[in-house]
């Protein structure tokens, strides 16, 4: 199979992995952002742009892996973000060995990923790095203390209960992360990223507003099975998720604590009729996050006009005899905004009142929803519908 295939490729690459039909699109990254790395949802895998050839590969096997083999939405209440990270990088380990036991070709993706790391380093990223790597290269010897931790007590559950057992390996994460604790090792949320290119950001692994009570249930739970490709889909809870909220009483100057109550339903999948109208969605394709801009880039070393603002400071530089790479040039680059699209409806019953002509406004803002996320989604846009409705 081609690496240079485009999305519609790595699309039938992760159905003929995974045998569940799943969208690949592209991310766009700028020059003043972290890394970007793959997301994965129930119905697309989103992957940067930059990303290399053989990490695509990876990223659409790994993804493809945890659709097989992983228990997605998590409850993570209880558990503090280093938590969640190291038992989700146990978790990539555990569900990349099922797959590559199945599919022993795979395994080549993810060592030429994990090999980019080296031994060096003794911030979060950096163990974590070291630790994926030693996961799965048997010839690698990493000297720090934690990562030999972790890579014997993965054997030792292994050795007796094969990669099945996900509990085990989320007890042995939750060790592991405590020891980073113990070690004063600093998580900086705000910077922090997957240090594995190709694997996803685990947001598709966690739930974060489930209870603590689902948490701790959850570590009896059995590894999830592969689907047949009979099975069912699984069924929609009927019962809302019930949210409390304070609400401030301006009159009497005082916060009531639980006074707001809001009830989430979950709406199942239902085959939606053909869109009509579509051209409707064109004016869309020409709004702000649809639309490639031109941006200045600084300190070039090649460019169509000099940066005067570089020009001055690499001449003081060289006065004071510390001269550094000559970068003294800007151009100009197209980039596509990176934006992701929320449509919240208003589902009162009041918008299902008869408007003239015979329709509603509810219909009316069904069909521009329908529209709006069809334009989102030629874009290539992460595009997301809810509605609200009150007493």
């Amino acid at each position: 199979m081609a690496e240079g295939r485009g999305a519609a490729g790595l699309a039938l690459l992760l159905r003929a992995l995974s045998g569940q039909v799943g969208h690949v699109q592209w991310m766009d990254e700028t020059p003043t952002a972290p890394a970007l790395r793959p997301v994965l949802t129930d119905t697309h895998l989103l992957l940067p742009e930059a990303l290399h050839a053989n990490d695509r590969l990876a990223a659409v096997a790994h993804a493809a892996a945890h659709r097989m083999f992983s228990t997605p939405h998590q409850p993570a209440a209880g558990l503090r973000p280093i938590s969640q990270i190291v038992i989700a990088s146990l978790e990539d380990a555990r569900v990349e060995h099922l797959l590559a036991e199945q599919l022993p070709g795979a395994r080549r993706w993810f060592l030429r990923g994990l090999q980019q790391h080296r031994a060096e380093g003794l911030g979060f990223a950096d163990l974590l790095a070291r630790m994926s790597r030693a996961l799965w290269d048997e010839g690698w010897v990493d000297p720090n203390p934690w990562v030999h931790k972790a890579r014997d007590s993965v054997r030792e559950v292994v050795a007796t209960q094969g990669w099945t057992n996900a509990a085990a390996l989320r007890r042995v994460g939750a060790v592991l992360a405590n020891d980073l604790g113990q070690m004063r090792v600093r998580l900086d949320l705000a910077t922090y990223a997957e240090p594995t290119a190709y694997r996803d950001d685990n947001s598709w692994l966690w739930q974060h507003e489930a209870t603590s009570t689902d948490a701790q249930a959850l570590e009896a739970a059995p590894a999830n099975p592969r689907p047949d490709s009979g099975q069912a889909a699984p069924a929609i809870p009927e019962s809302p998720r019930i949210w409390t909220y304070p609400e401030w009483d301006h009159r009497t100057h005082h916060l009531r604590a639980n006074w707001c109550t809001v009830l989430e339903h979950v709406v199942g999948v239902a085959a939606c009729p053909p869109l009509q109208h579509r051209e409707g969605a064109t004016p869309l394709l020409r709004l702000p996050w649809a639309r490639r801009h031109r941006q200045r880039v600084r300190r070039q070393l090649h460019g169509e006009a000099l940066d005067l603002e570089a020009c001055v400071r690499f001449a003081a530089d060289r006065r004071q005899g510390s001269v550094d790479e000559p970068r003294l040039f800007q151009r100009q680059v197209r980039r596509r905004v990176s934006a992701a699209v929320l449509v919240l409806l208003d589902l009162s019953a009041s918008t299902g009142d008869a408007l003239p002509g015979g329709s509603s406004m509810l219909s009316l803002e069904k069909q521009a929803a329908r529209l709006l996320a069809h334009a989102a989604t030629v874009q290539g846009r992460r595009v997301a519908v809810h509605g609200f409705s009150s007493d």
